[in-house]
């Protein structure tokens, strides 16, 4: 292998990370959200037998349960401080 071989992997998979990292980011602000669609998805049709035999369904439906009184409860720890006012 030539070195700009090298060059243009390295490059590549730089590239995949960074785009990985974008994205875990983006996803992780509408967390409540996404975990209420997964609940609704796992629940429909074919995906339910499977993912109750697996104990997926219920780990991520407790999951949810608990980001969501956690966020009724306690919204400050589930959003970024903003100004001086922080409760940390």
């Amino acid at each position: 292998m030539t070195q700009s071989h090298h060059l243009q992997r390295i490059r590549f998979w730089l590239a995949v990370f960074i785009i990985g990292l974008a994205l875990s980011g983006i996803t992780a602000f509408p967390l409540e959200t996404e975990l209420n669609w997964l609940v609704s998805t796992l629940h429909a049709g074919w995906l339910r037998p499977i993912s109750e035999f697996t104990g997926l369904l219920p780990w991520i439906e407790r999951v949810n349960n608990a980001l969501s009184e956690t966020n009724a409860h306690y919204p400050f720890l589930l959003t970024a401080p903003t100004g001086s006012h922080s409760p940390i």
